[in-house]
């Protein structure tokens, strides 16, 4: 029981190294500066929502 408990705090704990690190690279990258583009709206199908909704209560929950 111990075992499982610490290998799934690893986990979790690598998955939170990773979503910050790639979060840095991320704001390093530069941005273009037209003032002319503009944010286009992309729908997504209500599976993929509910998937990323669940995940992250599942998350939060951990």
């Amino acid at each position: 029981m111990k075992t499982k408990r610490k290998l799934l705090s690893h986990i979790i704990s690598l998955g939170l190294f990773m979503g910050i690190a790639s979060g840095a690279t991320a704001t390093e990258m530069e941005m273009p500066t037209t003032p002319t583009q503009q944010f286009r709206r992309i729908e997504q199908p209500l599976g993929r929502k509910v998937g990323v909704t669940l995940g992250g209560i599942a998350l939060i929950g951990a």
